[in-house]
């Protein structure tokens, strides 16, 4: 199922908007084996 929901705020006095969006992968998929594009910020061992 594909959820998506938008989202309207006012940030600074400016419109603003968020697309929140879902999708199922299957887990034993060999991708996720040798990840190639990281998703979100990427930490050194002494900021974990």
């Amino acid at each position: 199922m594909n959820n998506k929901k938008i989202i309207y705020c006012r940030a600074g006095g400016r419109r603003c908007a968020t697309l929140l969006t879902q999708i199922e992968v299957e887990s034993k998929d060999p991708a996720f084996n040798k990840p190639t594009k990281p998703i979100g910020p990427v930490y050194h061992k002494d900021e974990a």
